[in-house]
């Protein structure tokens, strides 16, 4: 259903946009990378307000300024959830109680804005079962919720080269809608209502790990009757119906801050189905692999394992979300000693070098980025 319209008090917010000064809320990775954007792009003033960093290279405001000063004002503070559930442990349906997020910061954020006569825009992940109950909550402020989808590690670039723009609003949105054309003047724009953006974000997500899932189960299934599943894939790439070769490489399952966490949240809501099986499988190529890496240890002679890399993936020093670190857990939950070289990925250079002392005989080497094992004669 699309949202209900209104364009009823937007004169004075029109004019305040040639003012040009913008506000940003929350100075993490979103807040600074999208600060940075805006600076670098645009001749729009820009502000910042956090409750605990102020960092020297931004341009600092309290927040009673930027409520009274600014056109936009971008919430990009955190909601964490409970760390069971962020994508690195081990856990199975059965086990959950309701997800959802810590919205403190948000709620708090709001009840400082109150009064403001600007456009507020909340680019802080929430739940679509909870985005109605705050929007109610915030009486006469003009709400709009901008969630972003960017790559961890290439934040920057992925808010600068948007190609899809999420917008949920009960109102004309047009004010946020011309600050994009200043920023990402070819990126499609998705209006629609607050509930619809929100699913919007987590599906997107959900997508790729139900991609990530397929080539897991294929890479089982090659194992299983024999073939290089990567061969296998490779082709698939050129194929029309696989229209972009992401995700189509073998190897852990999804992870990261965002993309496990929005699955569970969408499995939560579902309660059964689609959106269920995806989590549960992450759970068994995890468990496949572990099962994998001891049968090799049992076929060489080895007692120990030493996984290089627990990062999520490629690039990034975050642990958050990992399947490496899963892959961890689920070995040691079968009485399986692990090493650990280094959390970041660039280690594997040591495992070419056959004089390191990292190299033990009884040890088994396992580059979990290459899905490569590497044996000590």
């Amino acid at each position: 259903m699309s949202p209900n319209i209104s364009t009823k008090g937007l004169k004075n917010l029109t004019i305040m946009i040639d003012k040009h000064k913008i506000g940003i809320v929350g100075l993490g990775k979103l807040g600074q990378s999208l600060y940075d954007v805006i600076s670098d792009t645009t001749d729009m003033e820009v502000v910042y307000y956090d409750i605990i960093s102020q960092d020297q290279k931004y341009k600092y405001e309290p927040i009673e300024s930027i409520k009274e000063t600014c056109t936009l004002i971008f919430i990009c503070v955190s909601t964490p959830e409970n760390p069971l559930y962020d994508g690195s442990d081990l856990f199975y349906l059965h086990d959950l109680k309701e997800f959802d997020y810590d919205y403190t910061a948000v709620h708090d954020t709001l009840i400082d804005l109150d009064g403001c006569r600007g456009a507020i825009i909340i680019s802080s992940t929430i739940s679509p079962k909870g985005i109605d109950d705050i929007i109610l909550n915030t009486g006469n402020l003009r709400i709009i919720y901008n969630p972003f989808m960017f790559e961890g590690g290439n934040e920057y670039n992925s808010i600068l080269n948007q190609k899809n723009i999420i917008i949920g609003s009960n109102r004309d949105p047009q004010i946020l809608i011309d600050f994009y054309r200043n920023i990402s003047p070819d990126a499609a724009i998705h209006t629609l209502s607050f509930t619809e953006s929100a699913l919007l974000k987590m599906i997107h997500n959900s997508y790729v790990s139900l991609r990530i899932s397929f080539v897991n189960a294929v890479q089982r299934l090659t194992y299983e009757v024999g073939g290089e599943a990567q061969n296998i894939l490779n082709a698939l790439k050129e194929f029309p119906i696989f229209n972009t070769p992401r995700f189509l490489n073998i190897g852990l399952p999804s992870g990261g801050p965002c993309i496990p966490r929005d699955s569970l949240v969408l499995s939560r809501i579902t309660k059964e189905g689609l959106f269920d099986d995806i989590v549960s499988e992450r759970m068994i190529h995890i468990d496949w692999l572990s099962d994998n890496i001891i049968d090799l240890m049992t076929i060489y002679g080895k007692t120990t394992i030493s996984l290089f890399g627990l990062s999520y993936k490629k690039g990034v020093k975050s642990l958050k979300g990992s399947s490496a670190v899963l892959l961890k857990k689920s070995l040691e939950n079968k009485d399986i000693k692990c090493y650990v070289d280094r959390e970041t990925v660039n280690s594997f250079n040591v495992l070419l070098n056959e004089d390191s002392t990292l190299l033990e005989n009884k040890s088994l080497y396992y580059d979990i980025w290459r899905d490569r094992v590497i044996v000590k004669e």
